[in-house]
């Protein structure tokens, strides 16, 4: 098993950890056939997860941008047969700053093995990290809020794995949802709400809405903008038509939610 202790960088915890099956490093034949397929990917990402829960954390949720980073970090050491923090862009954090990724704390577990590929090697690497005080540390850590994932499979079997941990920014999208309506004469109320998904830390929280309204199949039209109001009363509504709300929530971070199924009232 190798190591890389932990060290500061810009006045911020960087922590970086290596896995092997063995404690040498060995420079393979070039050569890299596969990377990350979506099941080994979900699979990793379930069971640190499972296990931060049963440890009273909160789950390392997706981020597309270090997914991706993850991928291009396995694939490099599978192409060059070598286990190193030093591969894509430096360090993670050199990668992210490169990227212009905002982060606080980042940190990487990397590891290799020859298990069958699939959800097989993917266990293996993971069995180890779950044995390495080091590895084990990162993934349940209090402080990183995202997690990248990322496998490569060399030519000759050899699987490789990146784990690319972030403390950074909320980026997760809020949830709309409509609550309620009414009808009171030609007056139409409607109600909704939202969530933010709650991150390990950094959650940034609701700050406002969008409002559209359509009537019949027509088209939408928005009537409010950045409201915090969580209800809205239309006075003087046509007989004989639908009325139909929906919502879109920001956070203080600026992610949009996607518009919420809209509510439908008659005003008979």
């Amino acid at each position: 098993m190798q190591s890389a202790p932990a060290r500061v960088r810009r006045g911020l915890a960087v922590v970086a950890a290596a896995l092997a099956l063995t404690a040498a490093s060995a420079l393979l034949p070039v050569g890299t056939l596969a990377t990350t397929p979506p099941s080994m990917e979900s699979a990793l990402r379930l069971w640190v997860n499972q296990d931060r829960a049963a440890h009273g954390l909160r789950g390392l949720r997706i981020d597309t941008r270090i997914n991706v980073l993850a991928d291009q970090r396995a694939a490099w050491m599978a192409s060059k047969g070598l286990l190193s923090h030093q591969s894509v862009d430096g360090d993670a954090c050199t990668a992210m700053t490169k990227r212009a990724i905002a982060w606080y704390r980042c940190g990487e577990d990397i590891g290799f093995t020859t298990a069958t590929w699939g959800t097989k090697s993917a266990k293996f690497i993971y069995n180890l990290w779950k044995h390495s005080p080091a590895h084990w540390a990162l993934m349940m850590s209090s402080h990183y809020n995202y997690l990248g994932v990322g496998f490569a499979r060399r030519s000759n079997g050899t699987t490789y794995s990146s784990l690319v941990f972030l403390e950074g920014p909320d980026r997760t999208r809020p949830i709309a949802h409509m609550r309620t309506k009414s009808v009171s004469g030609t007056t139409v109320r409607f109600t909704w709400s939202a969530a933010d998904p709650l991150l390990q830390t950094h959650t940034a929280g609701i700050r406002s809405y969008n409002v559209q309204v359509q009537q019949d199949s027509g088209a939408w039209v928005t009537i409010r903008t950045n409201t915090t109001a969580v209800s809205i009363s239309m006075l003087h509504r046509a007989r004989g038509h639908h009325y139909t709300v929906r919502v879109q929530a920001r956070d203080r971070r600026g992610n949009l939610s996607a518009w919420s199924t809209g509510l439908r009232a008659w005003v008979p």
